[in-house]
C-alpha cells in the first residue's frame, strides 16, 4: 500500500520503532484463482513487494487501476522507477568512487608523497578535461571528474596543486559566469552546475602569490631530489602556462578591451607551449587514475550526461593552440574599420568552429561597454557611413537630416545584431534569427522611405541607380544574411539528397538577386543609366578609365557580379543534374505527394517570406520551373547540365581578366568545373552512376563567401570524388 509505505518512511526517520498502519486499507478484489499474500510490515527494513503487486494487477480489468488514498494519478508523471540504471541516478552511488575512498584504495597518493613526474601527469589530466569543458562540456562531467580537485584537504598540503587547481576552480567560477552573459550558454545547452559551491575562489591576485610559491617549491624538490632538468623546465612551464591563461582570460573578461597588453599574454603563452608539449612523456600515465568518471554518480545533485569529445594529452595542449589562434583572430578583427573586412574575418572565425570560450571572448570583446561602439572604439555609425560611401559620394551630407538619422539608429541597431548572430550562427537556430529576418524586412522599408525622401531633398536631380543607395545597402545585408543561413544547412548536413533540387533552385535565385544588385552599384559607380554588356566594359575607353580608379571594396563589388553570376549557373546545374538522378532512380525520393514537398520547401525557406527582396521564391514558383523537366529525358536534363557547368566555368573564368584587389586569387575553382565536365563528357555520368549505385556518395555544398570579399582557393581533388574546400571562404562541392 503506497501510503502505508510512505507513512512507514517518515516513522523511520523520526526513529520510532513502529509504524502505525493506516486507519483504511484498500481492500484489493480477490478472485478463485489468486489470493493476495498478506503481508507484515516491520521497522527492520523493506520488503520485496513486487510480486503481491503483480498479483494484485491480474485480478484488476482493462481500464481500472490501483490507487492509494490521497495519491493523485498526476504525481506520477514525476514518478521514477526505484533502482533502474537511468531513472534511478542514485543506484550506482555506492559503487561510485570517491576521493576519500580512492586514497582509502591507494588509486591515489596524498598530494604530500607526490613526485614531479606525478605532478606533471596530474596537471596534463586535469587540462585535458579543462579543454573539454571550454569546448562545451558539462563541469560536472568534466573538471569535477578530478579526484583531487573535489577535496580542498587532498591538494592544500601541495603547494603546486593548491595553486593549479585554485586557478582552475577561478577559470571555472568566473568562466561560467562569462558563458551565461554570451550566448554561448544558450546555444551550446552549455550546463551550468557547480558541485563545489561552498568554495570561492580567490581574487586573480591571491592565485598569482600561489604561483609564486609553488615555482620555489617546485626548484627546492627538484634539488633536494636530484630529478632531471627537462621534468623541472616541464613543471614550471605548465605552472606559466596556467598562470598566463588565467591572465588572458581575466584581460578579455575585464570589459575594457586593450589588445595590446593581451597581444603581450598571448606570445606569452604561445612560447609557453612548446616546452610543455616537449615533455608531455616525462609525465607519469599512471596519474590518469586521478580522474574518475564514476565520481559524477556520488554528486548531491544529477548530472546529464551527454556526448562529448575524449582528448589526449597532446591533443588537449594542439587544441589550446587553436584557442590562442582564435584570439589573434579576435586581435585582428579589434583593428578594422571597414564593414567588409569585419565580415569577412567574423565568417573565418565561425567556420574554422571555434571553442565555447574563444566564441565568448569575441562576443563580450566586441561591444565591451554594450552601446554601439564597436570593441569600444569605432561607432557602428561611421562604420556603416563608410560603406556606403563606396558607392555613394553624397552620402555624409545627410547626417543632418532627421530621417537619415532615424534609418541609422534602426541601421545600427540591426548591424549590431547582426554582428553577433553571425558569431551564433554556427548551430543555425531557428528561432535566434527568425524575429532577426523579420527586422530585415522593416529595415528594407525604412530604407526606401529614406531614399525617397533624400531623393526629394536634391531638388529635381532625377531618378538614377545612385538615388537607392539605402535600399541598396539593405539589399547586401538581406542578401548576405540569408546565403549565410542557407550554407550553414550543407555544414550541418541538414539537407537530404532529395531535397537538394529545392534548395539549388532556390539559391539560385538568391545568387542571380545577388548578382544584379551589384550590377546596379557598378552602373552607378560607372554613372551609366541604361543596361549594358558589363563583360564589355573593358573595350569602351571612357568606362574603362573609370573603372581602373575603382577603390578596393569597388573592385570587389565588380568581381562579385561575375562571382554570383557564376554561382547562379552552377546551382542551377546542380539542381538539375540532381532532378535528373531522382528521376534516373539513383537517388530515391522520399515525397510521396506535392504536399509532403511543399511542407519541407515551407520549412526550408519559410524564413525569407516576410522580407520584400531578394524576392521569395514560393514553392509555386519553383514548381512552375520544374515542371517542364517532367516531360524531359534525363539525357536532356544531363545535357542541360552539362551547359550551365559550362557558363558557371565562363562566368567565374572573367575573373582572371580583373586587376588584383584586396584578394590573391591563386587558384580559380576551374578545376572542379573541368571535373564536374568530366562526369558528362567521358562515359556518359558512369563515374557518378557508381558511386551512386554503391550507396556511399555524399553531395553536399558549401559557399563560404563574405560579402564584397570572396577568397578562392581550390585543394587538390581526392581520388574518391572531387573535394574543393577552403578554409576561409569557399567550397563548392564534395561528392
Amino acid at each position: 500500500n503506497a501510503e502505508y509505505m510512505g507513512i512507514f518512511m517518515e516513522d523511520k526517520k523520526r526513529g520510532k520503532k513502529e509504524a502505525k498502519a493506516p486507519k483504511e486499507e484498500r481492500k484489493v478484489p480477490k478472485t478463485e484463482s489468486q489470493e493476495i499474500e498478506k503481508m507484515t510490515y516491520t521497522t527492520e527494513g523493506l520488503i520485496d513487494i513486487t510480486e503481491s503487486y503483480v498479483k494484485a494487477c491480474e485480478s484488476l480489468k482493462v481500464g481500472e487501476m490501483l490507487n492509494a488514498p490521497k495519491f493523485q494519478l498526476e504525481n506520477t508523471m514525476s514518478a521514477f522507477e526505484v533502482m533502474d540504471k537511468k531513472m534511478d541516478y542514485r543506484l550506482n552511488a555506492r559503487n561510485a568512487m570517491t576521493p576519500k575512498k580512492a586514497l582509502k584504495m591507494g588509486v591515489i597518493k596524498p598530494a604530500k608523497d607526490l613526485t614531479l613526474k606525478e605532478l606533471i601527469g596530474i596537471i596534463d589530466e586535469m587540462m585535458t578535461k579543462v579543454v573539454q569543458w571550454i569546448h562545451g562540456g558539462a563541469v560536472a562531467q568534466t573538471v569535477y571528474t578530478c579526484l583531487y580537485i573535489l577535496d580542498e584537504n587532498l591538494y592544500k598540503d601541495n603547494p603546486v596543486l593548491l595553486a593549479y587547481f585554485t586557478g582552475v576552480l577561478y577559470l571555472v567560477f568566473e568562466g561560467q559566469e562569462l558563458l551565461r552573459a554570451c550566448s554561448c550558454f544558450r546555444v551550446e545547452d552549455y550546463t551550468y552546475a557547480h558541485i563545489l559551491d561552498q568554495i570561492v575562489p580567490d581574487t586573480l591576485a591571491d592565485i598569482e602569490i600561489k604561483f609564486s610559491g609553488a615555482e620555489k617549491f617546485i626548484s627546492t624538490m627538484a634539488s633536494a631530489t636530484g630529478e632531471k632538468k627537462s621534468v623541472q623546465e616541464g613543471l614550471l612551464t605548465r605552472m606559466k602556462l596556467m598562470k598566463g591563461f588565467l591572465s588572458l582570460f581575466a584581460k578579455f573578461s575585464s570589459g575594457d578591451f586593450n589588445g595590446e597588453s593581451i597581444e603581450k599574454m598571448l606570445v606569452f603563452c604561445e612560447k609557453q607551449l612548446p616546452i610543455v608539449q616537449s615533455t608531455i612523456l616525462e609525465g607519469d600515465e599512471k596519474m590518469s587514475k586521478a580522474i574518475d568518471p564514476t565520481v559524477i554518480d556520488s554528486f548531491p545533485i544529477v548530472v546529464h550526461v551527454k556526448k562529448i569529445p575524449v582528448y589526449t594529452r597532446a591533443e588537449c595542449y594542439e587544441k589550446m593552440k587553436i584557442l590562442f589562434k582564435h584570439c589573434h583572430i579576435i586581435l585582428e578583427a579589434s583593428l578594422l574599420k571597414e564593414i567588409f573586412d569585419i565580415w569577412r574575418i567574423l565568417d573565418q572565425f565561425a567556420h574554422d568552429a571555434p571553442s565555447v570560450l574563444s566564441r565568448a571572448f569575441f562576443e563580450c570583446s566586441l561591444f565591451p561597454f554594450e552601446d554601439f561602439r564597436y570593441f569600444g572604439k569605432t561607432s557602428l555609425l561611421d562604420l556603416n557611413i563608410n560603406a556606403i560611401s563606396h558607392y555613394s559620394k553624397n552620402v555624409k551630407t545627410f547626417q543632418t537630416n532627421q530621417v537619415f538619422k532615424d534609418y541609422m539608429d534602426k541601421l545600427c541597431v540591426m548591424t549590431r545584431e547582426g554582428f553577433l548572430i553571425y558569431l551564433r550562427n554556427l548551430s543555425r537556430h531557428r528561432k535566434n534569427v527568425e524575429y532577426y529576418y523579420k527586422d530585415l524586412g522593416i529595415l528594407l522599408n525604412f530604407s526606401h522611405m529614406t531614399d525617397q525622401h533624400t531623393l526629394a531633398k536634391q531638388k529635381g536631380k532625377g531618378s538614377s541607380p545612385l538615388s537607392n543607395q539605402f535600399t541598396n545597402w539593405s539589399l547586401l545585408i538581406n542578401t548576405k544574411f540569408i546565403s549565410t543561413f542557407m550554407h550553414r544547412g550543407f555544414e550541418l548536413d541538414l539537407y537530404s539528397l532529395h531535397e537538394l533540387p529545392y534548395i539549388f533552385a532556390y539559391l539560385e535565385n538568391l545568387y542571380t538577386s545577388a548578382a544584379s544588385q551589384r550590377k546596379l552599384i557598378i552602373m552607378s559607380l560607372l554613372q551609366v543609366d541604361t543596361p549594358l554588356d558589363l563583360d564589355k566594359i573593358h573595350e569602351v575607353p571612357s568606362l574603362n578609365k573609370k573603372r581602373k580608379k575603382f577603390n578596393n571594396v569597388q573592385k570587389l563589388f565588380y568581381d562579385e557580379m561575375f562571382f554570383f553570376e557564376g554561382l547562379a549557373f552552377f546551382s542551377k546545374a546542380m539542381s538539375l543534374l540532381v532532378k535528373g538522378c531522382i528521376k534516373e532512380g539513383l537517388i530515391k525520393s522520399f515525397f510521396t505527394d506535392d504536399l509532403q514537398e511543399r511542407s519541407a520547401y515551407d520549412k526550408r525557406t519559410g524564413l525569407f517570406q516576410n522580407i520584400a527582396y531578394p524576392e521569395h521564391m514560393p514553392y509555386e514558383k519553383y514548381v512552375e520551373i520544374v515542371k517542364p523537366l517532367a516531360e524531359k529525358k534525363k539525357e536532356e536534363i544531363y545535357e542541360m547540365a552539362k551547359n550551365l557547368f559550362m557558363q558557371a566555368k565562363s562566368r567565374i573564368n572573367t575573373l582572371i581578366t580583373t586587376e588584383p584587389t584586396l584578394r590573391n586569387i591563386e587558384h580559380l575553382p576551374n578545376e572542379l568545373l573541368g571535373e564536374m565536365m568530366k562526369i558528362f563528357i567521358n562515359n556518359s555520368l558512369l563515374p557518378f552512376k557508381a558511386q551512386m549505385m554503391k550507396g556511399n556518395c555524399r553531395v553536399s555544398m558549401s559557399i563560404k563567401v563574405s560579402p564584397l570579399s570572396p577568397l578562392l582557393d581550390v585543394t587538390p581533388i581526392s581520388k574518391q570524388g572531387f573535394n574543393m574546400t577552403s578554409p576561409t571562404h569557399l567550397s563548392l562541392i564534395h561528392i
